[in-house]
């Protein structure tokens, strides 16, 4: 089985959405789910303006999503398609 994987640096830079502008950008979610991938990597990833927009996209595509986010550090956010042929995400959840 072949999956479309896709990666991006979305440049959180370890924001405190609270003390600067930065914002995850509607068209970078909109592009990211454009590409149809089933795996979804997004590095330099903090909670920021923007966050409920890429939820609300996620849960509208039918993804899940795993992330790694402390306070002023970048993180990474992981989506997987639901609909991966095979895919046990009570056996990922142990990840």
């Amino acid at each position: 089985m072949k999956l479309k994987v896709m990666e991006w640096n979305i440049h959180g830079a370890a924001s405190m959405g609270w003390n600067n502008n930065y914002t995850i950008p509607k068209f970078v979610v909109d592009r990211i789910l454009n590409e149809e991938a089933e795996i979804i990597i997004l590095a330099e990833f903090v909670i920021s303006k923007g966050w409920d927009y890429l939820q609300s996209k996620f849960e509208e595509s039918n993804y899940v999503w795993f992330m790694t986010h402390t306070s002023s550090q970048n993180g990474i956010l992981i989506a997987i398609n639901k609909n991966i042929e095979g895919l046990n995400l009570e056996e990922i959840k142990k990840y």
